[in-house]
């Protein structure tokens, strides 16, 4: 405990080991700087999950993961793969032979979206209304 203030009243302390990392636990955005990646040694895939409805952001049913190109599944079956030139989007290859997909940071206010009928769309922060515009 720390004694804060003039008051003398203590309030707790908390020492963490680590800060959560949203960019490890992506959702159904991707946003600049953030990395779709495939373990080539484990074979384990971050990917992006649909929300369940537009109002339950619970997990749906379709996800996008990089397996060396995009695929979106619904469920387990493959609903879409594609193209690398999609969405300025990069793909690379770390040391170990990982691969990952991000979304370019020079996109400073746009993210690519998983809707929940499994589309993906490419959105731009609009200053004037201060909502999200689909390209």
């Amino acid at each position: 405990m720390v004694e804060g203030g003039t008051s003398g009243k203590y309030s707790p302390v908390i020492k963490l080991k680590h800060a959560h990392e949203s960019f490890d636990y992506p959702t159904d955005t991707l946003l600049p700087g953030m990395k779709l990646v495939y373990d080539l040694l484990t074979r384990v895939s971050w990917s992006l999950l649909s929300w369940k409805s537009s109002q339950d952001p619970a997990p749906g049913v379709f996800s996008l993961a990089q397996e060396g190109e995009l695929i979106i599944k619904n469920g387990s079956k493959i609903y879409w793969s594609g193209a690398r030139e999609l969405f300025n989007l990069s793909f690379s290859t770390d040391y170990y032979g990982s691969s990952y997909v991000t979304l370019a940071d020079e996109l400073k206010h746009r993210r690519v979206v998983l809707d929940v009928s499994g589309q993906l769309k490419l959105q731009s922060w609009t200053e004037g209304v201060q909502g999200w515009y689909t390209l």
